[in-house]
Parts: C-alpha cells; sequence; structure tokens
C-alpha cells in the first residue's frame, strides 16, 4: 500500500490486526544486517552479501528454512530502503504520500495478549497466567518495554503512560494490572496504528471500513486451555474469515459459530469485489464507512453492532499526544507546529 512500486497492480485491501506504521512492523538497516549475519553463520555461508547469495542458490529449502528459525522473527520486517520504502510509513501517512485504495481493516479486542506466554513468549513480554504485580508492570515499563516508542528511558512520557494505563481505584490488583498491560500493548502496537491509518486514508478519500473482533473460537490458543478473561486474541479472526467453523473436521463448532463465520465471509468477499461489504450480498447490519467525525466501525461478534470512537481517549494519547510530543523533541526549538497550532494559524490567514 505505501510502496510506489505496487501501484496500479491492485485496488483495495484487507489488513487485518496490525499496519504499516506499528512499531513492530518497519525496521533499520543496522538491524537488518546484524540478523543477515546471524542467518548466514547459520546456514553456513559467507557474511559477505555479494557472496552470500551464490552460496545460498544450490541450498535446500529445507536448509534455508531451518537456519531462518534461530533469527528473531524481527528479521523479516521492511526497512526503508529508498527503493521499495522511500519513507518511514507513519511520515508517508502525514505527508498523504501514497496511492489511494480502498481499505477495510481492523483489530480483535485482545491483540496485546500476543506479547504474553500465551503465545508461548514468541514475541516477548510477561507471563500473565496468575495476573501481573504492580511492580512487575512498573519494571516492564520503565525496564524498556516501551523503547521502540519512546526511545528515551528518562522520558517523562515513560511516566504519563504509566499514569494512562493504571487503575486508581485499586492500583495493587494483579488482575487489573493483567488487563491494563494487555490493553496497553492493544492500543500501542495495533490499534492506534490501525486508527492513525484509517484516518489518513480517509483524508485521502478511500473508500474505508474499520472493524472491532469480539469473539473467540475455541478454548485453546497453541495447545495451551484459554483462561476465561482472555477475550478475542490476536489472529482469532482468521479463522472465521476462512470459514473454520463450517468444516465438519472442527471440534469446536456451535450453530452460533457457523453462522457468524457465513456473515464475515460475506463482509470479505462483497468488499474484494466492490469495495462495499454490504453488496452484492446482503449482510443483516449494514456496515457504514469510516470518517473521521463519527469514526464508525462495526463489532464483529454473532450479535453485530454499530459503534463509534472506539477508545477515543486512549487513541487521541497515542496518536496526538505521544506523536506530537516525540516530533517536538526531535525537531530544533521553535521548528514543530502541533496540529492545534497549525489550525490556529490557518485559521488566521482566512481572516
Amino acid at each position: 500500500m505505501l510502496s510506489k512500486l505496487t501501484k496500479g497492480l491492485f485496488h483495495r485491501a484487507i489488513p487485518q490486526s496490525g499496519d504499516a506504521s506499528a512499531y513492530w512492523a518497519i525496521g533499520n538497516h543496522k538491524s537488518r544486517i546484524k540478523s543477515m549475519e546471524v542467518f548466514a553463520k547459520s546456514v553456513g555461508c559467507p557474511e559477505d552479501l555479494s557472496k552470500l547469495r551464490d552460496c545460498l542458490k544450490p541450498k535446500d529449502a529445507m536448509t534455508i528454512i531451518n537456519a531462518s528459525l534461530v533469527c528473531p522473527i524481527s528479521t523479516f520486517i521492511p526497512i526503508v530502503d529508498n527503493h521499495f520504502l522511500h519513507d518511514k510509513p507513519m511520515e508517508l501517512y502525514e505527508n498523504q504520500d501514497f496511492e489511494r485504495y480502498d481499505i477495510m481493516t481492523g483489530v480483535t479486542n485482545d491483540e496485546g495478549l500476543v506479547f504474553t506466554n500465551f503465545f508461548g513468549g514468541i514475541f516477548g513480554g510477561l507471563n500473565v497466567t496468575n495476573g501481573v504485580s504492580r511492580e512487575t508492570f512498573l519494571a516492564f515499563l520503565r525496564g524498556g518495554g516501551l523503547s521502540r516508542v519512546i526511545p528515551d528511558p528518562k522520558s517523562v512520557l515513560i511516566n504519563t503512560t504509566i499514569y494512562r494505563y493504571t487503575d486508581y481505584t485499586n492500583v495493587s490488583s494483579p488482575i487489573i494490572n493483567r488487563r491494563m498491560y494487555v490493553d496497553l500493548q492493544s492500543d500501542m502496537g495495533f490499534l492506534a496504528p490501525a486508527i492513525r491509518a484509517a484516518n489518513a486514508l480517509v483524508k485521502k478519500k478511500a473508500k474505508t471500513y474499520f472493524y472491532l473482533f469480539e469473539h473467540r473460537y475455541g478454548d485453546l490458543l497453541m495447545g495451551s486451555k484459554l483462561p476465561s478473561w482472555v477475550e478475542s486474541y490476536h489472529g482469532a479472526d482468521v479463522a472465521f474469515v476462512f470459514g473454520f467453523p463450517l468444516m465438519s473436521s472442527s471440534p469446536v463448532t456451535t450453530e452460533t459459530d457457523a453462522r457468524f463465520t457465513r456473515d464475515i465471509i460475506r463482509y470479505w468477499t462483497n468488499f474484494a469485489k466492490t469495495g462495499d461489504p454490504n453488496s452484492p450480498v446482503r449482510v443483516d447490519v449494514t456496515w457504514p464507512e469510516y470518517n473521521q467525525e463519527q469514526q464508525q466501525y462495526i463489532s464483529l461478534k454473532p450479535n453485530m453492532s454499530i459503534h463509534s470512537h472506539l477508545r477515543a481517549d486512549f487513541m487521541a494519547y497515542w496518536n496526538c499526544l505521544i506523536s506530537e510530543a516525540l516530533r517536538a523533541a526531535s525537531e530544533p526549538c521553535g521548528a514543530h507546529q502541533s496540529h492545534v497550532e497549525k489550525q490556529s494559524t490557518e485559521g488566521k490567514e482566512e481572516l
């Protein structure tokens, strides 16, 4: 979507549970070089890039796959290379420097669970089985847990984030702190970037639809039983998009799940065909377009409903306060104007 090389190759897209502007979705050249060296050593090839390609050519597929498993999963994310991607996604959105496509996008309501032991620790994070103590929560945030978004370990923004994700009616509750931790990871890594993208797309006058997936499929995740407090985890929507509940081999299918997956398939295929999830095959609940004023979205669950301004206060925190503060901190004194200042200046010029 954000690469100029893809112009004319497609007309619409459905990004699910992730956006290019998320902190985990974009890397830097230095880290990629280091990952390349780890991979080269694992596959038994020289680390010199010019020699690596020739060394890899005669290798069989399984050798390459097995060697790649020793690399962190972040090894395979894009970087700004001035060829495929010529700027950071956040800057491309800010400058409206991308092609216009119809978009249907959204998240599940417990995306942050991916950064816990329930995903086998693949992506790091905390063990939340028995809750999260206040001490563990604070140690995580102050010990580098926010570093990909707030690089300065002494930044006051770390404390404002702690304040924003603290329930002061019960500060010490491990259960409440666990919910705050998962919500923070969900907002910071998934929802805020998706909302940021949706707003940029609407500004570009792209046809945009947003969803919040709120239904989980079964009680198992990666072989472990899910507790009752877990809602719709990262990737839970995929099972319904591809009709898993309709498969005869599915051990957990209910009639409710079967009806729900049919509706999901209709929305997805309608959009793929026409750019409108409501047509040509009608679904009972009409899915409205997303716009910056109402910010309407559909809650995807067996009893679907339409809502607006999804976690608006938290989205303003990440997409306005944090992003504005980081931008101001990185620019010379007086060089930065906030969105509010810009609007004020523009208004005076018009007068």
